[in-house]
């Protein structure tokens, strides 16, 4: 029974972390006191162990990330196209702990986030 158990909480140790979502909302989302049209496209993005991976849907065209620090500065980016739905990722493994702001750019929308590390 004993050695069950240290299995189980060996098993349990080794389980590995889950990506954890970034709350990304659209710049611009009202116009004049109401909601503007919804877009086709969608995007999101994760954060797991020091990666950042921006999944967009329903867009054609060039996007640029963007990670800046709790002072505004730019630690880290990219650019690339995504022809109808893409992945981007952006290493960020080394940064410092702390706040970051995630800046999302495409041609027609800017999405923004921000998350810990």
């Amino acid at each position: 029974m004993k050695k069950l158990l240290i299995l189980l909480l060996v098993f349990v140790t080794f389980i590995p972390s889950y990506a954890f979502g970034i709350d990304i909302r659209k710049e611009g989302t009202t116009h004049h006191g109401g909601m503007r049209m919804p877009s086709i496209t969608c995007v999101s993005a994760d954060y797991e162990k020091g990666l950042i991976t921006v999944d967009v849907k329903g867009y054609t065209g060039g996007i640029q990330v963007l990670v800046s620090d709790s002072q505004g500065n730019i630690v880290s980016s990219t650019i690339s196209s995504i022809t109808n739905s893409g992945v981007v990722s952006l290493d960020l493994g080394a940064l410092a702990e702390g706040g970051y702001s995630l800046n999302i750019i495409l041609d027609n929308a800017t999405y923004y986030g921000q998350f810990d590390v």
